[in-house]
């Protein structure tokens, strides 16, 4: 008998197309059974708190073949769900058979895999262990053969690293190694701050990419998604939790490492959270200092080791991407 699965994702846009492609597999292991995906009401988008980005996210969501439904989850003052508003109004989906949130991922697992987490009953053990996203948007045309980079704008990159010079020192970098290489190239910017495109628009634009290179974000995952290569700049620990080159089974995608004399070794300011417990209460491995640390005292420098990358960490790995596309 045919249900109506409803999913709700309390999280970030980044988490989002997470959850969606576990919505994905859900739909692969139960075809007859209609999949709804929602945000909450009070969402916004992490990198702006001033704006919210609700159309934008739908906008996306509902270019995803797989999902027959996307819309809002309201919530009534104690948390509860009293409402749904969807983009479709007929009558099969007005019955909500079963509702499946997407409000925690588990360090044992990593982001990709912990979206399967909440829908482990109802998919085979091959496709729980699937984590490859993928994200469906309209092709643009690409006008030139111009080898393309992407990155965010300085406010993604300031707020997770605390360092414009970094930023800079990687802008100049990139034009010294491919200049010297003699490749024509451009460097293109993403994200709220720019303001350019709506994050449909961004994302279609982004496909057209050959790699995307920034901090850890929901523009990385949806880079990765579209299938262009990706250099994530992690702000989170260990790496192995939120990385491309961790759940992607397909393209080129490394991770800065934190040199390790700006680590402590033992990730003490993180609690561990492991989701073999079965227990669905818990949320995001917290960091004791808040989700992007500034400081830390287990570390030598006493900065965290998230704010401590150095631009020539991430020139390497992109003249490796350079020589490695060039065989």
């Amino acid at each position: 008998m045919k249900k109506h699965i409803v999913f709700v994702n309390l999280q970030a846009f980044g988490d989002v197309i997470h959850g969606i492609n576990a919505a994905r597999r859900y739909k692969k292991d139960n075809p007859e059974d209609l999949v709804t995906y929602t945000i909450k009401s009070s969402f916004q988008l992490t990198t702006n708190e001033g704006f919210s980005g609700i159309g934008e996210v739908l906008e996306v969501l509902e270019q995803q073949s797989w999902l027959d439904s996307v819309g809002l989850a309201i919530f009534d003052n104690q948390g509860n769900i009293r409402g749904l508003n969807l983009n479709k109004k007929s009558d099969e989906f007005k019955q909500v058979d079963k509702v499946i949130f997407h409000n925690n991922w588990y360090s044992d697992l990593g982001i990709s895999k912990s979206a399967n987490f909440p829908i482990k009953e109802f998919i085979s053990e091959e496709t729980y262990n699937q984590t490859d996203i993928v994200l469906e948007v309209p092709n643009v045309e690409n006008f030139n053969n111009i080898l393309k980079i992407g990155t965010v704008g300085p406010l993604d990159w300031n707020r997770k690293l605390l360092s414009e010079s970094t930023r800079l020192s990687l802008m100049f970098g990139l034009k010294d190694i491919l200049e010297a290489k003699k490749v024509q190239y451009e460097i293109n910017l993403f994200g709220v701050d720019i303001s350019n495109y709506s994050l449909l628009q961004s994302l279609q634009l982004i496909k057209n990419h050959n790699i995307f290179i920034a901090p850890l974000g929901s523009l990385i995952h949806g880079a990765a998604a579209l299938g262009v290569d990706t250099i994530s700049v992690p702000s989170v620990f260990p790496i192995e939790y939120d990385s491309p080159e961790f759940y992607m089974n397909t393209g080129w995608h490394k991770t800065i490492k934190h040199n390790e004399e700006n680590h402590c070794k033992t990730y003490k300011c993180v609690t561990p959270k492991l989701s073999s417990s079965g227990d669905n209460s818990f949320g995001n491995p917290p960091a004791a200092f808040g989700f992007w640390p500034k400081n830390c005292p287990y570390t030598t420098t006493k900065l965290s080791c998230t704010k401590t990358v150095k631009p020539q960490d991430i020139l390497d790995y992109f003249e490796r991407w350079i020589n490695d596309r060039s065989k």
